[in-house]
């Protein structure tokens, strides 16, 4: 009788030893992050990326690193690295467009819609004169800024969109300056350089 009673807290306490075990493991697992998740992100989705990483990093412990730029310069850079093993894991252009460029260099694997956005016209504080069409925004002595056509998918858009309606010509004769960012284009607004 004592070895059956010997056996059978032998086996309780290997069942609860086995439990602890699996369960520091299982919770031991969850604590562990491998490396970050990598995301090119346009730069005109900063703020609200930001909190997302937060939260998701919060929410999962998983890090997250966080790199804006352009879209078609985000792009260059992920054609750039594809043959690396950490390129990245997610790509959020401002534009369609530059989704379908990734798709046909086989940079990407598949596409799920995210979000829209719409452009707006910024004026410096202090702009003086109505704007209600884009004569008005090429108004001789105006000092116009926009995001380069050739980076930015805002600038892109832009110029497609104009060119449809024959006020591109206009625009460019303007000679508006060509910045980076829809980011850059607000700290120009900011500080003056353009109107």
């Amino acid at each position: 009788m004592n070895v059956a009673k010997t056996a059978f807290l032998g086996s309780i306490a290997l069942l609860v030893g086995l439990t602890v075990l699996l369960y520091s493991q299982m919770t031991g697992s969850r604590g562990r992050v491998g490396p970050p998740l990598i995301v090119f992100c346009a730069e005109a989705l900063r703020v609200p990326m930001e909190a997302i990483k937060a939260d998701f990093e919060k929410e999962t412990k998983q890090p997250v690193e966080l790199r804006y730029g352009a879209s078609q310069t985000m792009l260059a850079q992920l054609e750039l690295t594809q043959n690396l093993a950490r390129a990245g894991d997610l790509y959020i252009p401002a534009d369609d467009s530059y989704l379908s460029l990734a798709r046909d260099k086989d940079l990407i694997a598949e596409v799920l819609p995210l979000a829209t956005m719409r452009p707006v016209v910024v004026t410096a504080p202090g702009f003086d004169r109505p704007i209600q069409s884009w004569q008005d925004v090429v108004a001789p002595g105006v000092k116009l800024g926009i995001a380069n056509p050739d980076a930015a998918a805002i600038g892109k858009l832009l110029r497609d969109h104009l060119q449809k309606q024959g006020l591109w010509e206009a625009v460019k004769k303007q000679q508006p300056a060509l910045l980076g960012t829809v980011s850059d284009v607000g700290t120009a607004v900011q500080l003056g350089t353009i109107d």
